[in-house]
This record gives C-alpha cells, sequence and structure tokens, in this order.
C-alpha cells in the first residue's frame, strides 16, 4: 500500500498485489494494482501479466501483456480508459559468469504512446563494496 501527496493533506493511494510462479525455465507473473484518492470518480485499476523464458544464462525472453482501466476524466491521467498494452523483450547478457552487463531488445505497444515504441540499449550495473 503506498500514498502518494499531491496537494496539501490530499493523496493518490496504490495497493498492489503480485506473485511469481516458476515452471522450469518459465517464470510467470501477474501482477493487479488498484488506485484511487478522495477525488470522485478518480479510480484506475491495472492488470499486467507477464511471461518470462530463461532457457540459459545468457538469454531470456520476456512477454508481457496487460489492462488498464480507468474514468474518462481521471484526474492522475496515468491511464487512458479501457486500453489494452503489451510487448515483448529479450535480454542477453554477454559477459562469462557474470550479468553486469545487460544487453537488450523491447518492443512495446499501447495506445496511450499512440502506438509502437522499440527500444534497443545496454544497462551496465556497477558494484560498490563500500565498508
Amino acid at each position: 500500500l503506498n500514498f502518494i501527496g499531491y496537494t496539501n493533506n490530499s493523496f493518490l493511494k496504490m495497493a498492489s498485489a503480485s506473485f511469481q510462479y516458476a515452471m522450469g525455465d518459465f517464470t510467470l507473473t501477474p501482477e493487479f494494482m488498484y488506485r484511487w484518492s478522495d477525488i470522485p470518480d478518480s479510480a484506475e485499476s491495472t492488470f499486467v501479466t507477464s511471461l518470462e523464458y530463461t532457457p540459459s544464462d545468457k538469454v531470456s525472453l520476456i512477454l508481457k501483456a496487460g489492462y488498464e482501466g480507468a474514468p474518462d476524466l481521471s484526474p492522475f491521467m496515468l491511464s487512458e480508459p479501457d486500453n489494452f498494452f503489451g510487448g515483448a523483450a529479450l535480454h542477453y547478457y554477454p559477459l562469462k559468469d557474470s550479468d553486469a552487463l545487460r544487453c537488450h531488445c523491447v518492443v512495446s505497444y499501447s495506445p496511450v504512446w499512440n502506438g509502437l515504441s522499440i527500444n534497443i540499449g545496454a544497462l551496465y550495473n556497477i558494484s560498490l563494496n563500500i565498508k
């Protein structure tokens, strides 16, 4: 449960729940989030599920799909009224015996973004052992 302040003594409240179920090389993760405030008709909800396939420690493929429901005039504009979205990601870890460097390609669709989005990039995690 989270509370995010947006004006003096007014909060956007969010409740969420998720779990992961592993089945060999597959991981299924359903998630649900509900958002509301003191403003009438401001409640929004999101349901997302993802399926990750990890055949080795070098590669993973993720498929994700979801639904967002919101009133026509959401004051927080976190989503459009009733939309479906989805995408796929490919992660590749090129370093031997390390997941510090991840190369990725993500393709996603959402009507909120007016179509298709493609992201290609790399992420390097730096571990600092500060004592």
